[in-house]
């Protein structure tokens, strides 16, 4: 069964994106990354994360790769539980 789930990457992805005025067919003419790709991972359909592609993703918004990975409002929720 598939399910999607919104994790720190599917979040900080598309706050970046959104936050440098990109659309996600623009990321993936900056990145190389394809846009279904990047759909699916802010979706949070994507199980595995391929790292050069987080890499590529990172370049394209100028910020470091870590930042895909924390986010501080996923990391919140996760402490209440």
């Amino acid at each position: 069964m598939a399910t999607s789930a919104m994790t720190p990457v599917s979040l900080r992805l598309r706050e970046l994106r959104t936050a440098k005025g990109f659309t996600q067919a623009q990321l993936a003419d900056l990145s190389g990354v394809p846009q279904s790709t990047i759909s699916r991972l802010e979706a949070g359909k994507l199980a595995n994360v391929n790292l050069k592609q987080m890499q590529q993703l990172a370049d394209a918004l100028g910020v470091h790769a870590a930042l895909l990975i924390a986010h501080p409002e996923a990391e919140k929720k996760g402490k209440r539980g």
